[in-house]
């Protein structure tokens, strides 16, 4: 019988599988490796070294180009203006400051030569290719009626202008200001043609002392002060500078027949001590008043003027003037002296002092005031006919 071949040998059982590797993070999670971050830097600074060159050569070529020349290309048109939304003003504040080629001399009307300071005038035009300037327009000029913007529009007309300036090729807009000088006869004052003397009122007697205020004159083209203001005054007193002021807004200067306006300067004096003593202080000093004003009982009359004409003037034919400075007396009677005398020399002011003794004031004005002490200018002309 044959044998029974054995068993297998029994197989020991096998030990559970390992588990799986964990599979990679994905390589964007992965930590950059130093050398990675280093690059990174880099390339950072690198970017940042390239900004800060080209700003250098950026200023350097703006620092090194021509004065005034345009920061566009070439071939852009000298007219062209950029357009650009933060700028809506642009066009009205691209306007040139240019500078003429030739300019003529102003020619100085009687306004300017009167003139304490300098004027100017703000002028805009275009500037065509000849040179010329047109569409010519004042903008601004620091005094009106003085005169000006007209001279100034003439100027401009007759000067030569560059047919390109800062880049620009004409015609291209411009703008200038005309300057003008100080009249050369600011230190010469104008006479004006009546003037009020000044009132001393008891508060300007009680300086005891005399006075005088300079003032700037304003004068319109008509004669007729515009304004008037205050330079010098050689007293602090309100009420001085208010009467200077009084004197100087109704005075009446000669017209200007240019149509201009004019200064003139105009000096107050204010005769305290005269006015004071004149009379000894038996007599009152009252308002400064117009002949008109005074209501005279009493006036002198023709053959006063015939009986009293100097003879040796009357028998060379010499007509006269005088300006008598009087003060109303308690007799009513009026005390004068010659204040203006024309032709000098000639008897004509004590001819008038005599005659001015026939005046006879009344012993009120309209409105009740005393004529006593009122002070008046009394005027005479002498006619040899």
């Amino acid at each position: 019988m044959s044998e029974t071949p054995p068993p297998p040998p029994e197989q020991e059982p096998s030990s559970p599988p390992a588990p799986a590797a964990p599979e990679p993070p994905p390589p964007a999670a992965a930590t950059p490796p130093a050398s990675r971050l280093l690059w990174d830097w880099r390339v950072i600074a690198g970017v940042a070294v390239a900004a800060v060159i080209a700003i250098v050569f950026a200023v350097a070529a703006y620092l090194n180009q021509r004065p005034g020349a345009p920061l566009l290309p070439a071939e852009t048109p000298a007219t062209a203006v950029p357009q650009d939304e933060e700028w809506p003003g642009l066009a009205e504040h691209d306007r040139l400051n240019v500078r003429p080629l030739r300019m003529p001399r102003p020619n100085m009307s009687v306004a300017m030569q009167t003139a304490f300071l300098s004027g100017y005038a703000d002028v805009e035009f275009t500037v065509g290719a000849d040179g010329k300037a047109s569409d010519i327009r004042v903008v601004r000029e620091s005094v009106e009626d003085f005169g000006y913007a007209h001279e100034a529009r003439r100027m401009v007309a007759a000067a030569a202008w560059p047919t390109e300036w800062r880049g620009r090729a004409a015609p291209y807009p411009g703008r200038f200001r005309v300057i003008f000088p100080p009249g050369r006869n600011a230190g010469r004052a104008i006479a004006p043609l009546a003037i009020a003397s000044p009132n001393l009122t008891p508060e300007i007697l009680a300086l005891r002392r005399n006075a005088a205020v300079t003032l700037l004159m304003r004068i319109a083209p008509d004669g007729g002060v515009e304004s008037a203001r205050i330079l010098d005054a050689d007293v602090q007193s309100e009420a001085v500078n208010a009467e200077a002021m009084r004197v100087a807004l109704s005075a009446r200067y000669p017209e200007n027949p240019a149509g201009f306006a004019y200064e003139t300067q105009l000096v107050v004096n204010f005769d305290v001590i005269a006015a004071l003593g004149r009379n000894g202080g038996e007599t009152p000093v009252g308002p400064v008043v117009a002949l008109s004003e005074v209501p005279f009982a009493q006036r002198p009359t023709a053959s006063d003027f015939s009986r009293n004409y100097p003879r040796r003037a009357l028998n060379a034919g010499l007509d006269g003037r005088v300006t008598l400075s009087c003060v109303v007396q308690r007799s009513l009677r009026l005390e004068c002296r010659v204040a203006e005398e024309d032709p000098p020399g000639q008897g004509f002011g004590q001819a008038a002092v005599r005659i001015a003794r026939r005046f006879r004031a009344e012993r009120q004005f309209p409105d009740g005031r005393a004529t006593v002490g009122a002070q008046v200018t009394v005027p005479m002309a002498f006619r040899a006919e």
